[in-house]
């Protein structure tokens, strides 16, 4: 489901159904609330039960039914591009990958890809092997000094 309010920073809504058939609201970029708002306004499907993606079957769009498959037309896309078998679902991934990489809490994270457990969002985070490389390359030049904890030694008895 879709709706294009008022958000902060020109943010709008988009209304998923998981697998629980509970709805929940997502932060979406500028440029996909403004593209998706005009496309359910040109198909006529901007009420809030409405789908994102809409079922359409020879050219009649039916707002009210979600799409059941768009996998033909994601591989002859791929194909043409030159990426065969690219999967829709990698581009999650990545981006997941890429919130992660670039210092984004867990909690943020979550709320963006929709997780509801830690769990899946482990799942969908894959350190790269570059970013690995320049953590310890950090490490190795003191760029990470972390102080060290005092040892049990240097402590001074409790006189209370």
């Amino acid at each position: 489901m879709w709706t294009s309010s008022a958000q902060p920073r020109g943010f709008g809504e988009a209304r998923p159904k998981p697998v629980t058939e509970q709805s929940r609201s997502i932060a979406t970029p500028r440029w996909l609330s403004r593209n998706c708002g005009e496309r359910a306004e040109a198909l006529g499907s901007t009420e809030p039960e409405h789908c994102v993606f809409p079922a359409c079957e020879n050219r009649h769009v039916d707002p009210s039914t979600p799409q059941k498959s768009w996998r033909p037309a994601w591989r002859r896309l791929t194909k043409a591009a030159g990426f065969p078998g690219f999967r829709f679902h990698d581009l999650r991934h990545q981006a997941i990958t890429e919130m992660t990489e670039a210092g984004a809490s867990d909690r943020t994270i979550m709320a963006v890809a929709g997780h509801l457990d830690r769990a899946m969002m482990e799942h969908y985070s894959h350190v790269r092997m570059a970013a690995k490389r320049d953590v310890l390359q950090k490490l190795e030049s003191g760029l990470m000094e972390i102080p060290m904890a005092e040892s049990v030694t240097d402590r001074k008895p409790n006189r209370s």
